[in-house]
């Protein structure tokens, strides 16, 4: 290769080309495979070994092959730099997987099934429910951390609850609720094309005039380019995890405000409903003249109704309420 300046192409070659492919050096067709070691008279049948072991001992040799195959530079696409990309890819994928469980009822939901999924599915949730919080009966959100509860099984609020989760999903971009298993149908694509991608491509750059300086960056570039997308697209779900994380505490804070406010305004209007359905009653039967029970409705002497029905009519000596929690009591005889 010339030192520098401007080159055609015949002058430039791919500093990561394989050195032509998955082969063996001859110990799987030598004697040492075939000889009467591995031919007992008996001793070894592989009667005594499970399947699942000889899969586990047939794995770490294909893991062992693999390496040492891409340390001599047989695997096409491959070196020990992307191979540790793509295992750092494959630990984020596993995080993420490992913990989706907890965001299960959001298939649910996104589908608008708000009432007849409601008995299988139980809440959304991230992290464990720290002190400092703000909560209703069964839902809550941290005050700091972005942690979050979001009941699903609560008999009052359940589908109130359901509802403004899908609310929130509509209102953000779909990307941010991709499940991992899409990112990582990416991932594993770009991991398979590594193997062709770079043998592919670099013959067009081999031809191209141009500086070593810059055909030393292209080369670098395509060749590691699959590595690089394959964590992008781990790193993307990872990212939009965390913003769907956010969308949903920030819900999840309106949830538990709409719910207390809900639960005393229930309270008051009870109160109230309490004191509105409270009519008044004469403390004396205006048909008998018998002193009566300030919980009675009916005079029990004459059977009259006690209920004062207007206050024009000038016969009202007294009178009291009577409310719903307070509809039982006695009589007595005026004397």
């Amino acid at each position: 290769m010339a030192s520098g300046g401007h080159h055609g192409g015949g002058f430039h070659s791919g500093g990561h080309h394989s050195s032509g492919g998955f082969h063996s050096s001859g110990g799987f067709g030598g004697g040492s495979y075939h000889g009467g070691s591995y031919h007992s008279s008996g001793g070894y049948s592989g009667g005594f070994i499970s399947v699942g072991i000889r899969l586990i001992v047939l794995g770490i040799w294909l893991i062992i092959w693999l390496i040492s195959e891409i340390a001599d530079g047989n695997v096409p696409g491959m070196n020990f730099i992307n191979l540790t990309i793509f295992g750092v890819t494959a630990v984020i994928y596993f995080f993420l997987i490992w913990n989706s469980d907890r965001l299960q009822p959001l298939n649910e939901i996104k589908r608008g099934n708000l009432h007849s999924s409601l008995g299988r599915i139980t809440r959304l949730y991230n992290g464990m429910q720290p002190g400092n919080v703000i909560q209703d009966k069964n839902s809550w959100a941290s005050k700091s951390g972005g942690y979050y509860c979001i009941s699903l099984y609560d008999r009052d609020f359940r589908e109130e609850n359901a509802k403004k989760v899908f609310e929130a999903y509509n209102r953000t971009p779909r990307i941010v609720w991709l499940s991992p298993f899409v990112w990582m149908i990416f991932s594993i694509i770009f991991f398979v094309s590594t193997f062709f991608f770079y043998e592919s491509v670099i013959p067009y750059f081999e031809n191209t005039t141009m500086t070593d300086e810059a055909f030393a960056f292209i080369d670098d570039f395509i060749f590691y380019l699959p590595a690089a997308l394959s964590i992008l697209c781990a790193i993307s779900s990872f990212v939009m995890r965390k913003i769907g994380d956010n969308v949903l505490y920030k819900c999840a804070v309106r949830i538990v405000e709409d719910n207390l406010a809900a639960t005393e305004r229930s309270k008051t209007e009870g109160f109230i409903n309490d004191k509105l359905s409270s009519k008044w009653y004469y403390n004396e039967c205006p048909n008998c003249g018998a002193d009566v029970s300030r919980a009675l409705k009916v005079c029990t002497y004459c059977g009259s109704s006690l209920e004062v029905k207007s206050f024009s009519s000038g016969n009202v000596s007294a009178v009291h309420r009577i409310s719903l929690s307070d509809d039982n009591g006695g009589i007595s005889k005026k004397a």
